[in-house]
């Protein structure tokens, strides 16, 4: 049934203003008195003659000025036709607001953010809605994209609600979340419904700076995540407006990562800072800083790269202090600060645990296996080098906990049971690192059975058979200089030289028939470092990855059995390059996290209070308000104390960057830990859809629902009004009455 409604109902008062020119016609009738005169009879008689005609021209002139006053307050009043069976009214409209807050919307324009003009811009919708008679009883929901509940929802549109919108939006700020708000509307869906017909339409608002990494997947399609909010809301309309800057420039911290595999005390580290330029344009050259716990910044020059380029900077620090830290890379800010900067937590351990397995302890110290070993890793024999040794023999490996190690080092040992083989297997593949050495123990097949495994073993490469002539030995050459087991390729060059005067007696050769390897091929993932006589010459040291972990074999003995190394200086420095290479990594993903993530801390009773407060990493930040967390024993474990450190329920981290947790010990000390909340690696990408990519991205059944606007001035509610035929009929009544009143006047 046609419905005929009104956006502006309370302005029709004005078509009463139509009676005026009737009263005007009255007054103007008695304002004249009869008096009758001679010569007036031949007027009468001339008047009589065209009275009718008159008549009907002043009453049509009267009817035409009363028709265009009323027709100016129904144009006033706003006129709707719809089909809706709502009431003799507009139907009530239920006004979703999905508001972006992913980390992108922190762009820098000339005033503020694109995150305030999109608060600008709702808040500026909303009062306009308010402030229209016609939104009586219409609904709005705001909904912030990271968040998992609405703000506001199915709210009557008021001016109070005007007032608690602008207190809500004043104190929010962008997120380090991604643009995800499929969880919202599937909450506002659920509102939608029990709503019922108290509205009878859905418009859905999007208010974001429309990046093309929130928006299309593939195909150049809407995100399916957000397309199936889109189809579980079903919206009558929808409304994207988009705010930000048009710059493309954009220089970014892609990532930060340490370049050894744990960070050990008083040993030198390097960290890794990645950087690329996410603009169409070459950057500028700039210096970028690097900092340990928000302390003792340093720069390295950073040379301009083109569009997509990727540049590594190494930073070196050596961390003094063993327990919870962080790093943070930064870069000059620029229009897009989510990614100018980029913190990393990381625990700092007092030393690498190493398991020393000796195959021939010998009768003196000087002869066992392992003696150089142990001198090259732990000199003073109390770990202060960084590496604490534990040195058995291989029978008691099996009664040994292997989690309690971080690298495994086996010097001549002939073989395992079983049992213990599977178990230093399975340790590789979980992350942890081993280290063979062979020696006149070892029989090839029974290694390749037990640890190789057709490749599904710890063994870095099948062995063949031994080699060489202790009459002729060979030296040491480096093959592969630009292995990340140098620091970098000057040191890879001094240690060539120094190599160069050791040399190599006798080795195992590589290669396996049911493999299909021939003699010195290496297995798939498998890198020689060093050889034997030249750079084509014998594997000597071969490095491969096992599952998480990593496996080194070296084809000589550790000591100076077969080869004269143990006595030359660059034997201790290749072998701890080595353990620092092989040793387990650091599993970094618990210390950062994502802007949803927690974090996970288990302490013992007996040396701590309940009591744990979360602050900002950096002591003068006040971004981040304190918040308290409670310690509390594990479940049938008493004595272990745990929390679960989280975001506020259903939101997400405030910020990004490093973040403080402070522990109370029973001594009345503290122990801190750190971690690090980290954005969508993609979030500083500036690719944006315009007016035309945005409706393509769209389904078609939603395409002729959308409309994009960049202005809040527009008028949106349009639907069915026929507003410009009536200021075209007014235009023509004012016309037509010109003319009439002309035409009366002169006759």
């Amino acid at each position: 049934m046609l419905a005929l409604s009104f956006l502006n109902p309370f302005l029709l008062w004005g078509a009463g203003l139509a009676s005026i020119p009737l009263i005007i016609h009255i007054l103007n009738r008695r304002r004249f008195k009869t008096v009758r005169w001679a010569a007036m009879e031949f007027l009468l008689k001339a008047f009589k003659e065209n009275r009718r005609r008159m008549r009907f021209e002043q009453l049509l002139l009267l009817l035409l000025r009363m028709a265009v006053v009323a027709l100016l307050a129904f144009l006033l009043a706003r006129p709707r036709a719809s089909d809706d069976e709502f009431g003799p009214w507009r139907s009530a409209v239920h006004h979703v607001f999905v508001l972006d807050e992913s980390g992108s919307m922190g762009e820098r324009l000339a005033s503020g953010t694109a995150f305030d003009a999109a608060k600008r811009r709702v808040l500026s919708r909303v009062e306009a809605l308010a402030k229209s008679g016609g939104a009586s009883d219409d609904f709005f929901t705001l909904v912030r994209s990271a968040g998992t509940e609405p703000d506001f929802l199915a709210r009557p549109i008021t001016l109070a609600l005007v007032s608690d919108l602008r207190e809500r939006l004043g104190s929010a700020q962008q997120t380090p979340a991604r643009f995800t708000p499929k969880v919202a509307l599937d909450a506002v869906k659920k509102v939608a419904d029990k709503l019922g017909d108290r509205a009878d339409k859905e418009w859905l608002y999007f208010v974001s700076d429309m990046r093309r990494d929130d928006w299309v997947g593939g195909e150049g399609r809407v995100r399916d995540e957000i397309l199936q909010g889109l189809r579980g809301l079903d919206p009558d309309k929808i409304v994207i407006e988009p705010v930000g800057g048009e710059s493309d420039e954009n220089l970014a911290i892609v990532d930060v990562q340490p370049r050894t595999a744990r960070t050990i005390r008083n040993t030198p580290t390097e960290f890794e800072v990645l950087v690329e330029n996410r603009g169409n344009g070459a950057s500028e050259a700039c210096d970028i800083g690097f900092s340990v716990d928000g302390q003792g910044r340093k720069t390295l020059p950073l040379p301009s790269l083109a569009p997509g380029e990727r540049k590594a900077i190494v930073f070196r620090t050596t961390l003094t202090t063993a327990g919870g830290h962080w790093v943070e890379a930064d870069l000059p800010k620029d229009r897009f600060g989510v990614d100018d900067t980029l913190a990393l937590a990381l625990d700092v351990v007092p030393s690498a645990r190493i398991l020393l397995v000796d195959g021939d302890p010998g009768e003196r110290e000087e002869l066992q296996e392992t003696f150089y070993l142990s001198i090259a890793f732990d000199p003073i024999g109390d770990g202060s080098a960084g590496f604490d040794v534990t040195r058995v023999d291989e029978n008691e490996v099996a009664e040994r906990d292997l989690g309690e190690y971080d690298l495994i080092l086996l010097a001549n040992v002939p073989q395992f049971d079983e049992e213990t083989s599977g178990r230093i297997v399975e340790w590789t593949r979980a992350g942890g690192g081993v280290c063979a050495f062979v020696g006149d123990q070892v029989e090839a097949a029974l290694w390749n059975k037990a640890f190789w495994r057709r490749g599904e073993g710890f063994l870095a490469a099948p062995l063949l058979e031994v080699a060489g002539d202790p009459d002729e030995p060979q030296s040491i050459v480096v093959s592969d200089r630009e292995h990340e087991l140098w620091k970098d390729k000057n040191s890879a060059e001094a240690l060539a030289a120094v190599l160069q005067v050791a040399d190599v007696g006798r080795w195992f050769s590589v290669g396996s028939t049911l493999d299909n390897l021939d003699e010195g091929q290496l297995p798939e993932g498998a890198k020689a470092v060093l050889r034997v006589g030249d750079e084509a010459g014998p594997p000597l040291f071969i490095e491969r990855r096992v599952g998480d972990g990593r496996s080194g074999l070296f084809t000589t003995t550790a000591d100076a059995a077969w080869t004269s190394w143990a006595s030359n200086p660059s034997y201790l420095v290749v072998m701890r390059l080595a353990g620092e290479l092989l040793v387990r990594r650091q599993d970094l993903s618990t210390r950062n996290i994502d802007a949803y993530g927690h974090v996970h801390e288990e302490v013992p009773a007996a040396h701590y209070g309940f009591d744990v407060r979360l602050t900002a990493g950096r002591d003068d930040e006040d971004a981040f308000p304190e918040r308290g967390f409670t310690l509390a024993p594990l479940e049938n474990t008493p004595e272990v104390l745990a929390i679960d450190a989280e975001p506020e329920k259903g939101r997400p981290w405030p910020t990004a960057g490093a973040y403080r947790l402070t522990f109370s010990k029973g001594d009345g000390s503290n122990d801190e830990r750190y971690f690090a909340v980290r954005p969508w690696s993609n979030e500083g990408k500036t690719a944006r859809l315009d007016d035309r990519a945005t409706l393509s991205a769209l389904p078609p059944e939603y395409r002729e629902r959308t409309v994009v606007t960049k202005e809040t001035s527009q008028e949106l509610d349009d639907g069915g009004e026929f507003w410009r035929v009536l200021a075209f009929a007014l235009l023509a009544g004012l016309f037509v009455e010109t003319l009439l009143a002309w035409k009366v006047g002169r006759n």
